[in-house]
């Protein structure tokens, strides 16, 4: 069976402003700090990779989902020492050791 290329997609700054909702400033200042993926150049103009975008999106869902774990895991904590009187540290504590 013969293998298949898949070619990258590029997409346009209007492309990427649609898919990702930030406005052209903002995608360009976070290019610059390193908080988002560059561009490719072809010439004058300036295409970006879905795949790189995608696992750019894919890492803040990864954030998000880990923020909102440690703050799930932080309100069981302080409810348990509300109601068991036990100090937040020895509670932590336990959790740590497993």
């Amino acid at each position: 069976m013969a293998e298949v290329e898949v070619k990258p997609i590029l997409l346009t700054l209007d492309d990427v402003i649609r898919a990702t909702g930030q406005s052209r400033s903002s995608i360009y200042a976070k290019i610059k700090s390193g908080e988002f993926p560059a561009p490719v150049k072809i010439g004058s103009a300036s295409r970006w990779s879905y795949r790189e975008l995608e696992e750019w999106a894919e890492a803040h869902i990864a954030a998000r989902d880990a923020e909102e774990k440690a703050q799930r895991q932080t309100d069981e904590i302080i409810e348990e020492a509300r109601t068991t009187g036990r100090s937040m540290d020895a509670l932590y504590a336990e959790r740590r050791a497993g």
